[in-house]
């Protein structure tokens, strides 16, 4: 399974099968998923800090944001993937 896929948090295979939740392993957010919620946090937790209204989190520059966090999750992963043993 190709990083990006596997999960953020992940959980034994054994853990699951005592569980009997064999069928439902992996489950949960991606670490793709999971780097660009972190990044898209910060990104607008920075925005609305600003005293400019304009900054403030709105339709449009929400949209960006989600664009930049996805964008900058993918990059660390690549990154990730050069570091990889």
């Amino acid at each position: 399974m190709e990083n990006s896929k596997q999960p953020a948090f992940a959980v034994s295979r054994e853990m699951c099968e005592m569980q009997n939740e064999i069928e439902t392993y992996p489950y949960g957010l991606t670490k793709r998923e999971y780097f660009a919620a972190k990044s898209m946090q910060g990104l607008l937790s920075a925005m609305s800090g600003l005293d400019n209204s304009q900054f403030l989190p709105n339709l449009d520059n929400t949209k960006y944001c989600a664009d930049l966090a996805v964008s900058a999750a993918d990059e660390l992963l690549r990154a990730l993937a050069k570091t990889e043993c």
